[in-house]
């Protein structure tokens, strides 16, 4: 499963069209595109269910990330320089070194040299796959009509198949992105769902809460373990951690009081989203500059505290300009 024949196979019938579209297809993996994808969804179709495809995603982002690191290895360009790498800056001398059996291992010297290079991300499991499963899946099951449910299972295809095309993965990764994809969401679906964590969240206005176990383990759920990612991830995406927390804390202020409901307008809808792409710009922008230019970079847990900043200021605030403006009750 770490052999480039598929890889090869899939570039024998590059173009130019064809490399445009995977390129295109693999982009919807990307995290900017995530994120618009998300805020589409929790502020322009449905406030809760949004929240929840966020928990899906961040969740299965950093258990994707923690796994990446704890295994380290390569990408299918980098061991074989016989695969066309599309705009990739690194070069390698490696060729044809790829397992030499189907449930064969990587050379041990071809991933202590890409280890020694210390890239920005390596590539087992893949980060795109199981991002794909967290988001697309979850909709599937989350709002199960017909073309929501054709639309998903495409991407869920396309977008391993463009990380195979462009040499970014072997079909070993692309598995296990499959296999901590799907498990995220089964574990939400049974643990979460079916024994109702978050869901009696769901079912009502409003959050209410007494002094029971239920609700202590709800506030461990959404308080506490975004603390303890912080702690096992990989420093460079303690941020996914502030995120975490981020949203979770601005779902309990907006919760105490009263979810939003939204109206089926699709003006209404796309006015929203609007709204709030607006907002997470201006406060993104404004705490990068914070964080970047004066003293906030300095600080312990920097990213993971602007994480949480914006994500909880920034659903907050669009949040209760959706309803100033009357686009939500």
């Amino acid at each position: 499963m770490f052999q480039t024949q598929i890889n090869h196979f899939l570039q024998s019938f590059e173009s130019k069209g064809l490399t445009f579209f995977m390129q295109l297809i693999t982009s919807l993996g990307n995290e900017l595109i995530l994120i618009i994808i998300l805020i589409t969804i929790i502020s322009g179709i449905n406030f809760r269910k949004g929240f929840l495809l966020i928990q899906i995603v961040i969740i299965t982002g950093l258990l994707t990330q923690i796994a990446k690191h704890f295994f380290a290895l390569p990408r299918p360009w980098f061991v074989d320089s016989g695969l066309t790498a599309f705009n990739k800056k690194l070069v390698t001398d490696f060729s044809y070194m790829d397992s030499k059996s189907f449930f064969g291992y990587l050379p041990q010297n071809v991933i202590d040299s890409y280890r020694l290079l210390k890239p920005d991300s390596f590539g087992f499991p893949s980060g795109h796959t199981s991002s794909a499963v967290a988001l697309w899946a979850s909709v599937i099951v989350l709002f199960r009509k017909k073309f929501v449910i054709i639309t998903s299972i495409s991407f869920l295809i396309l977008i391993p198949v463009s990380r195979l095309y462009l040499a970014r993965h072997f079909l070993a990764d692309i598995l296990a992105g499959y296999f901590l994809g799907f498990f995220v969401l089964l574990v939400f679906y049974f643990a979460i769902l079916k024994l109702s964590v978050i869901t009696s969240y769901l079912k009502a206005n409003k959050i209410r809460f007494a002094l029971t176990f239920k609700s202590a383990y709800q506030l461990f759920y959404l308080l506490v373990l975004p603390v303890i990612f912080l702690f096992v991830v990989p420093d460079k995406y303690s941020t996914l951690s502030g995120y975490l927390i981020g949203i979770n804390i601005a779902f309990l202020a907006i919760g105490l009081k009263q979810f939003p409901i939204y109206s089926s307008s699709i003006f209404h809808g796309v006015y929203r989203v609007l709204i709030t792409i607006i907002v997470f710009v201006l406060i993104g922008s404004i705490v990068t500059f914070c964080y970047k230019y004066l003293f906030f970079s300095s600080l312990f847990w920097g990213d993971f505290f602007v994480g949480a900043f914006i994500t909880s200021t920034g659903t907050l605030l669009s949040t209760k300009l959706i309803r100033y403006v009357k686009l939500s009750s």
